[in-house]
């Protein structure tokens, strides 16, 4: 179970991080772009930069997301690892037995 919270965590924190290249991207083409930055203009009111729009997304979604991924994977390697150096109480209790073949 462990494994698979670790590999699921890591798989979520790629995608996040993907998205967040792909709003910097977007961010980047609008500030240095051939374009100027532009407004959205609806009727007489102007809403601001769509820049600080991807903005705010990113710094108040994007990136508290990824902030999360990466702690539930860190998490669950930790746990890994705890499990690794610690033997199992079922095998310290458990006493030996004897296996008998018979090869016929």
């Amino acid at each position: 179970m462990l494994i698979d919270r670790a590999v699921s965590a890591y798989q979520e924190f790629v995608r996040v991080t993907g998205w967040i290249g792909n709003l910097s991207i977007q961010i980047e083409r609008e500030f240095f772009g051939s374009e100027a930055p532009r407004a959205d203009v609806q009727g007489r009111t102007i809403r601001g930069l769509t820049v600080e729009q991807h903005l705010a997304h990113l710094r108040e979604g994007l990136l508290p997301l990824a902030e999360r991924c990466g702690r539930a994977m860190r998490d669950a390697l930790s746990a890994l690892e705890c499990l690794r150096a610690v033997p199992s109480e079922a095998v310290e209790r458990s006493k030996p037995f004897r296996i008998a073949l018979k090869l016929c």
